[in-house]
Formats: C-alpha cells, structure tokens, sequence
C-alpha cells in the first residue's frame, strides 16, 4: 500500500502543500522555510517537503490520512483484524528482504544510496500503514500502548542488570535466581 505524503483535500490538510507550518515559524520568524540539509533531495519552490510537516503529523493524524486514503478506495470491507495482521508482516517481510544476501556492513550503508534509502523508507511507510490501520481497527491508542510497553520492558530489562548485554530478559531472571543464595 502506498500512502500518499498529504492526504487528500479536506480538514486534515488545510495548511495546503508548500505552507509554512507553526513549527517554521518558531524557528524562522521570517516565515521562510528552514536552510536544506545537505541530504535534502531538490525541491521546487512551492513543493511540500516532509522536513515541513513531520512536527505536525502525530499519530492520530498519519491514522486519519491512512483511513482517507483507505476509504476513498472502499477498502475497509477487506481491512479485517487478521488480514491487516497479515498484511503488517509481509510489509515487514519487505524491509528485511533489503538485507537479503548482504552482509551486516552493505546494510549498513543502504541510507546513504538514494534509491536504497527510498526503497528502504517506502517499505517503513508501509509497515506503519498497516500498523496505523490495524491499531485503528483493534481499538488502540498506540502512544499509550507504547509507553505502558516501555514501563513494563523497563521492569523486564533493569539497567543495572541489562545495559551493554543482549540476553533476553528470561536469562537475566534466571541469572538472578542463580546469584541468590539459598537459604
């Protein structure tokens, strides 16, 4: 699924495609955009760039553009629990077939190919299309469901027990119960 940078008309963009945003503002009280950074691809004057909007777009916004872009097509109807489950790992599937016969340096490098780091971005956006869109249909605020998940990883994996190491957290318990003396 390809999900387009905007939405289409409507109240989620009624800045419009080249605006200055609040946030560019802040910055730049000129109004003018922010100076590019040296890997920003070209861009015509009025061309929205997505430097421009990524402080505005939350989650709740990527959501409503995602189920825009889904409704206009009237694809809800095939947008089941388990078929966006599915769906969700066969997008994954696709960011690790870049890694596919490549040792862990080539991967490393693929960000700084144009059309490596575009591949790798576009199969990303698919990935959180289909997450958006199945957190949307099973009811979950994922912001919350995240930091509720951080908590419980952080009770999991301990600093003092975890940091520099990349055992699992049942390793570290079972390391735990051997340091304890029996009584």
């Amino acid at each position: 699924m390809k999900i387009p940078a905007h939405p289409p008309e409507g109240p989620t963009q009624a800045a419009g495609h080249g605006a200055i945003h609040a946030h560019d503002r802040a910055t730049h009280p000129s109004g003018e955009r922010p100076p590019p950074k040296p890997d920003d691809p070209p861009r015509e004057k009025n061309e929205a760039h997505p430097r421009d909007t990524a402080a505005a777009d939350s989650l709740q916004d990527l959501t409503q553009a995602v189920l825009a872009f889904r409704d206009a097509r009237d694809w809800a109807q095939f947008h089941g629990i388990k078929h966006l489950m599915v769906s969700l790992c066969l997008e994954a599937g696709e960011v690790l077939e870049l890694s596919q016969w490549k040792s862990d340096a080539e991967v490393e490098t693929l960000p700084q190919d144009a059309a490596s780091r575009e591949a790798l971005a576009d199969e990303c956006a698919d990935v959180l299309a289909y997450l958006l869109l199945l957190a949307d249909r099973a009811g979950i605020d994922l912001a919350t469901a995240l930091k509720h998940k951080l908590i419980k990883n952080a009770q999991k994996y301990p600093i003092a027990k975890s940091r520099g190491r990349r055992e699992k957290y049942s390793a570290l318990v079972a390391e735990e119960t051997k340091e304890t003396p029996h009584p």
